[in-house]
């Protein structure tokens, strides 16, 4: 069964002026996924699942048919993985220096971030790797993102 889907919420995209590469947050009612493109052109190279908007199901659920992503299941979220309400204002882009790696900040949290050159980003709203990402992985973070904060968005 397919819950109600909520009105559209953001939808952010950046050029980095370092890489040429774009990242996108894009919330389409069901759920919010953060994607980064190659250099050159608007084609996605790596994604994540950044929150859902509704509650998470037992079992695959393609609200969207095959013309967008399943609902994140509950087997892969954590506790924090419903945001049912996230205005525009409570969500931000930001590149790492060279550009190659994007991170979104949730009402000031660095919340999910995707690397260039890796399959699948990581989002505190995933507790285990799979086809929507990896778990948040504070170290990795800090590597790319060595000056980010809530303090410096």
């Amino acid at each position: 069964m397919i819950p109600a889907r909520q009105p559209e919420g953001p939808y952010l995209s950046f050029r980095s002026n370092a890489s040429g590469r774009h990242a996108t947050v894009e919330d389409d009612g069901y759920s919010a996924w953060l994607y980064l493109t190659r250099q050159t052109k608007y084609e996605v190279v790596v994604t994540v699942f950044v929150y859902s908007r509704v509650e998470l199901p037992e079992f695959k659920v393609m609200p969207f048919g095959k013309n967008g992503p399943p609902l994140l299941l509950r087997q892969f979220g954590t506790a924090v993985a419903v945001q049912k309400q996230v205005p525009e204002a409570a969500l931000r882009i930001k590149f790492s220096h060279d550009g190659n790696a994007a991170v979104v900040f949730l009402r000031g949290e660095p919340w999910a971030f995707v690397v260039y050159d890796q399959m699948r980003g990581h989002s505190k709203s995933i507790s285990k790797s799979g086809p929507f990402g990896m778990p948040w992985d504070e170290q990795l973070f800090r590597e790319y993102f060595p000056d980010l904060d809530a303090a410096n968005l």
